[in-house]
């Protein structure tokens, strides 16, 4: 009987030729081809040399020789895959024993690849799609200043994100401040009220407007984020993409509306004639987006890209969740609908669009207590769309939170390899 020697640095394997050859391997494989012609055969020890690792090989004997594939303990499994293609011996031989560790290793590296990928581990700075340019040597330069303006990392950049923090946060206040009656000051107008509008909170705003001091801080605030939106704006390297970020356009939206509002205020009687209430209900809309600008103080914050990247990468279950929900919510609709048919009290279900809007608030555990069912069956059924709800709503947001658990540790990772690359930096 023929033998073969197979030298894995230094660890000698011997093993009969039909050994090899009962297996079925892919022709590239080494293994298939161990004669006098191979590129591995040393004439001289008349033995094949590989330069691989021999507990990783002793897996490769080991299925040859029992048909059975397992990965060797504290073997990463990605170099056991890459071992075993040179091999020739293909992945799905492996039992399902192993699949959590090989395949569980293979869902690691695509998470932190997907992680490494929205949070890099440079620490150069992004801000949304904008790369920040190279540091200039004149402290004046565009791209000096826009990298304080959009960087906090750096001293004069920390000073400028504090302030604007605290503008942020001042205008955000005075924004629900304005709602206040004590923080308004009655006007003089012996016009009627000239919208067909009977809402006592849309009356106040008409007869009332925000006090002097609350104007004028206000738009103090609105003259920073004005100049701060031009100044970085002119000082971007890529315009196109400073116009085509999120936050951008709505800092835009923000402080233009600001001025139309203040404008509004000014000129308060061009406004006051009958039919203009929906325009100005459009604009006061508009104008509520200021409230979007504190994203901007959680733009660089990592805690905050982790949630976001959590939920995107969460948004098959969510959607399933979403379409589950909604069919659900339109079956226990349609049973109460029928079910109350018969009943006729002030809490009886209208259509079945109410009836959707009590199956809603009533799976998401809110209920208002508005609509609610008053008959055997209505009660039945009442309990059965709860327990679904809370069904429904429990298991996607499991899913949810797993990858929001494994995205928050392997952040930890990155930022001890982060310290530890500074920390030799600085050795050096």
């Amino acid at each position: 009987m023929k033998y073969f020697t197979l030298n894995l640095r230094g660890t000698i394997f011997v093993v009969e030729e039909d050994f090899i050859h009962d297996y079925e391997l892919k022709t590239n494989s080494p293994l298939a081809q161990l004669n006098e012609s191979s590129k591995y055969y040393n004439k001289d020890r008349d033995e094949f040399y590989f330069n691989r690792s021999s507990s990783m090989f002793d897996a490769v004997l080991d299925y040859l020789a029992t048909g059975s594939l397992h990965i060797p303990g504290n073997i990463c499994a990605e170099r056991f895959q890459k071992e075993l293609e040179f091999w020739g011996i293909p992945t799905y031989k492996l039992e399902k024993c192993c699949w959590r560790s090989f395949y569980g290793s293979a869902e690691d590296v695509a998470t932190l690849d997907k992680l490494l990928c929205h949070i890099p581990c440079e620490s150069l700075r992004t801000n949304g799609t904008i790369q920040l340019p190279e540091r200039s040597e004149s402290g004046c330069s565009k791209s000096n200043v826009y990298r304080i303006l959009t960087d906090n990392t750096t001293n004069s950049g920390k000073v400028w994100y504090g302030i604007m923090c605290v503008t942020i946060l001042l205008s955000t206040f005075l924004f629900v401040v304005m709602t206040v009656p004590a923080f308004r000051v009655p006007v003089d107008t012996t016009k009627s009220y000239p919208y067909s509008v009977t809402s006592n909170t849309a009356l106040m705003y008409y007869i009332t407007r925000p006090h002097y001091a609350v104007v004028a801080i206000d738009t103090a605030c609105n003259v920073i984020f004005m100049v701060d939106w031009l100044v970085r704006f002119f000082c971007a390297p890529s315009k196109l993409a400073f116009i085509r970020s999120f936050l951008t356009c709505v800092e835009l939206i923000s402080w233009v509306f600001q001025w139309i509002g203040l404008w509004m205020e000014l000129q308060r009687e061009l406004f006051a004639v009958e039919g203009i209430y929906p325009v100005l209900f459009i604009i006061t809309l508009i104008y509520c987006l200021r409230v979007l600008r504190i994203f901007r103080l959680l733009n660089n914050n990592v805690g905050f890209k982790i949630l976001l990247l959590s939920l995107k990468s969460s948004a098959r279950e969510l959607f399933l969740l979403t379409v589950g929900f909604s069919c659900v919510a339109v079956v226990f609709a349609l049973l109460l609908y029928m079910a109350e048919m018969g009943t006729d009290t002030d809490v009886t279900l209208p259509n079945v669009f109410v009836s959707i809007w009590w199956a809603v608030v009533t799976m998401t555990t809110v209920g208002y207590g508005d609509y609610y069912p008053t008959t055997a069956q209505g009660y039945c059924i009442g309990c059965l769309c709860a327990l679904t709800g809370i069904l429904l709503i429990a298991l996607p947001m499991a899913v949810t939170s797993s990858n929001f658990s494994d995205y928050y540790t392997f952040n930890k990772y990155r930022e001890r390899y982060m310290k530890t690359v500074e920390k030799t930096e600085n050795s050096d």
